[in-house]
């Protein structure tokens, strides 16, 4: 069956559609049909739905009438007669008899009943056209020898056209006596006629809250939608722009199923741009004094009180607390808070406040702007697989199966610009571990190779050569490693005696990506022999681009032998690496130079042999520290914070801060150095703030946090110092100087977490506040990380 899905009417999808399409909602669905079961005695247990649009009503009272022709116990007794969404035509009774008699003679498509509505439509006697149609609809009842469920939408809007009250007391007099009928209805909101006890319907009906999604129903609807869930925590700021509104999951999820989670959120503004109709819709049915009571709560974008929404609408404030009662009992703006003078206000449909910021101004707010980035920088790939290394960190190698198996998903999920950011935060520590995907296990290795499978520029001669590496590079990208290897074989056997450059290039190519194949599969011996038959043969070429193959082969060596645990072997290629090109002048083979001696610091510090490592790393420092090409100034950076790292392992603190210092000085201008040096500060408090000192974090810091709305990219690591900070116990001096930011305002959820985590009270949108308290969440679970790891540390004492 081809899935269909229905933007807004439910009813327009097939039985068996809307079965395979209820993804969520099961609990609520189980609660209604036991109470549908249990209605045995002469007066029947009525319910009322209430949500507020798109929260799910009609699919949920549908699936309920579904289901009861699919159980076999109900289908004996009920018969479900579902009433249109808008039952506009009901003004009595009278009408509301008829209407049920009307789509009677729809559902059955019996004649009898067809022409029985059209005769009783026509009886001016109100009081005798109800019984008249009451009792068709009764004899119905009974010569099916069912009961009859009536499902009835808006109840609310269908209550408030009646012509007057003794109406709603004539049904509700049927409804309560008549145990033939019980009446499944919903409603946006809660409203007078079941609130006021003077009113019909008071206590009537069981009455059935439907709550906001939650992530894992958010994530299910995504699912059914755009075909595959949401990796790690990148479901949360849809839920949370959403409010958990299946409606509106469902809209955003048709528009970024083919899109990345930055894109997604980066293109929010299209979106709402895109369905500018469904969001202009709210104001539709709204009195101008009304409209504008909302219009100023959409311009605060916060919780307000009903003063601070009267002095942006410029109306009186007993004035705006009438229409903000009256916006309340219609479902479109919340009220929280117990008594008056505590009372605050939002909106409903918290995505309305994006909408109408964003149309008010032509574009993105930056206020909206800003929520929107820090919230890629909290829930995107890249953090998400950082808190998932942070925590595997600190537990034994059989206690991260699912970590691994989150970076996994994670990895697989993302476009191929994220996989080199994802890649290096994978320590090489973890790359032995089983539960790691050999894919990405490769590609953290490798992955900047790959780029180079089939992308050469070379004469129309090749042609064929051409042809068939982008016949590996498909093999590659559908992960069919074993079909690309004889192609690659082939190659090599045809022309690994041409001497051309551009052929010899082309076929050292298909070695490098031969070793690649079956570094991918983990045969990690046959991967050793093509990457050492592609340096027998070139190893001593000049040719630039082999020279490159060469050396990158002669790295993923190393790589290799140590995945393979031979320490020793994967040393001595590194320092052949060193050796070999160590005076070549060029920077393409200066950076791989110097990677070699950073790899060789690396796994020195593995082995805990510090003392070597801290000469490679000054090594790297003495003959690359002049050098003004970027990729090589940022390996010089790294080796100067790696032994920074060392030196604060074996206690030598006062050197380490002179080190980070000097990286600070020398490259404090260096843009391209930012996010390394943001990396490396929050790698540094994230190990031991105590050993960095309090007072010099919280000065870098400072600086770093200022650079935030320019350099998006810094947004993780900055979210990563600041939950260290509070975990540390420094939340209060961290918020200080966040607060005194210029950056503040772009960090506003980081602000809202912090304050909220010191106790303070804190009134700000809803959405900003649900991403605060992930914030809090994200300290308390480093907190207890930390504690724990500290016992850890006392026991092994």
């Amino acid at each position: 069956m081809v899935r269909q899905f229905v933007k807004y009417n439910p009813a327009f999808l097939e039985s068996a559609q809307l079965v395979e399409n209820y993804v969520v909602r099961q609990t609520d669905l189980k609660m209604i049909v036991r109470i549908i079961h249990e209605n045995t005695a002469a007066s029947n247990q009525h319910v009322l739905v209430i949500g507020p649009r798109g929260s799910g009503k009609t699919t949920l009272v549908r699936r309920v009438a579904v289901e009861v022709l699919r159980d076999e116990s109900l289908d004996k007794e009920w018969y479900p007669l579902i009433f249109a969404e808008e039952s506009y035509n009901a003004l009595s009774s009278a009408d509301f008899w008829l209407e049920s008699l009307f789509h009677l003679a729809e559902q059955t498509g019996e004649r009898r009943w067809r022409d029985a509505y059209h005769e009783l439509r026509r009886d001016p006697d109100e009081k005798r056209l109800s019984e008249r149609a009451l009792g068709q609809l009764l004899d119905f009842a009974d010569k099916i020898g069912k009961r009859i469920l009536l499902v009835v939408e808006n109840l609310d809007m269908l209550l408030s056209e009646f012509s007057s009250e003794d109406e709603a007391w004539i049904l509700r007099h049927t409804l309560m006596n008549e145990p033939r009928l019980m009446l499944l209805a919903t409603a946006t909101a809660r409203f007078e006629q079941i609130d006021h006890p003077a009113r019909a319907m008071f206590e009537m009906f069981r009455i059935h809250d439907l709550k906001p999604l939650n992530d894992t129903e958010c994530n299910s609807i995504w699912a059914l939608i755009a075909r595959k869930a949401l990796p790690g925590e990148q479901i949360r700021p849809i839920r949370i722009l959403t409010g958990g509104n299946a409606r509106l999951i469902a809209l955003i999820a048709r528009f970024g199923a083919k899109r990345s989670f930055r894109e997604l959120l980066d293109h929010l503004v299209d979106l709402i741009d895109e369905h500018t109709d469904y969001f202009k819709s709210h104001l539709d049915n709204m009195a101008p004094k009304e409209r504008k009571v909302y219009l100023a709560l959409a311009e605060l974008w916060s919780l307000a009180t009903a003063k601070e929404i009267a002095d942006t609408a410029r109306i009186d404030v007993n004035a705006t607390s009438a229409m903000l009662n009256r916006l309340v009992s219609r479902g479109r703006v919340i009220a929280e808070g117990k008594g008056k003078k505590d009372r605050r206000y939002r909106i409903a449909e918290g995505i309305y406040n994006l909408y109408y910021l964003m149309r008010r101004r032509g574009g993105p707010s930056a206020r909206v702007k800003a929520a929107v980035r820090f919230m890629v920088g909290l829930y995107g790939p890249v953090s998400s697989v950082k808190i998932l290394v942070d925590e595997a960190c600190l537990l034994n190698p059989d206690q991260c199966r699912e970590h691994f198996m989150a970076v996994n998903e994670i990895f697989h999920s993302v476009p191929d610009k994220f996989r080199f950011d994802i890649a290096q935060l994978v320590p090489f520590s973890m790359l032995n571990s089983p539960y790691l995907d050999n894919q990405v296990r490769e590609n953290i290795i490798a992955y900047h190779d790959r780029s180079r499978i089939g992308n050469k520029d070379v004469e129309s001669i090749v042609a064929e050569l051409i042809a068939q590496h982008k016949v590996v590079l498909a093999f590659y990208n559908e992960h069919e490693y074993e079909s690309a290897i004889p192609v690659l074989q082939d190659l090599i056997d045809r022309y690994s005696d041409r001497q051309e450059s551009e052929i010899a290039e082309m076929v050292a190519g298909a070695f490098y990506n031969k070793a690649l194949m079956f570094g991918a599969m983990t045969s990690y011996e046959d991967s050793l022999d093509a990457y050492q038959e592609l340096i027998a043969k070139y190893g001593e070429s000049q040719e630039l681009e082999i020279v490159n193959l060469v050396i990158s082969a002669m790295l993923n060596v190393g790589v290799t032998l140590g995945k393979m645990k031979r320490y020793e072997d994967s040393l001595e290629v590194y320092n052949a690496v060193a050796k070999k090109f160590g005076n070549y002048q060029r920077p393409e083979i200066a950076v791989h130079v110097a990677s070699a001696m950073l790899n060789t610091g690396l796994m020195y510090g593995e082995l805990q042999r510090f003392k070597e490592a801290i000469s490679v790393y000054e090594a790297v420092i003495a003959k690359y520290g002049e050098r003004q090409e970027s990729e090589i100034v940022i390996r010089v950076a790294r080796a100067m914070m790696n032994e920074g790292f060392i030196l604060s392992i074996i206690g030598r603190d006062e050197e380490t801060l002179e080190l980070m210092e000097t990286v600070d000085s020398k490259y404090r201008d260096r843009e391209e150095l930012i996010l390394e040096r943001v990396a490396a500060l929050a790698m540094m408090i994230g190990i031991n703030l105590k050993l960095f000192r309090k007072d010099y974090s919280l000065r870098l810091t400072s600086r770093f946090i200022d650079l935030a709305e320019k350099h998006e990219e810094l947004i993780g690591s900055i979210i990563h110092v600041f939950v260290n900070f509070a975990a540390y116990g420094y939340a209060e001096d961290a918020l200080d100087i966040l607060e005194k930011s210029p950056a503040a305002p772009h960090l506003e959820p980081l602000v809202a977490g912090l304050r909220l985590y010191c106790g303070q009270e804190v009134y700000t949108a809803v959405e900003i506040l649900e991403v605060a308290k992930d914030v809090v969440k994200r300290i308390e679970e480093r907190k207890r990380q930390l504690q724990s790891k500290a016992v850890g540390d006392q026991s092994s004492n």
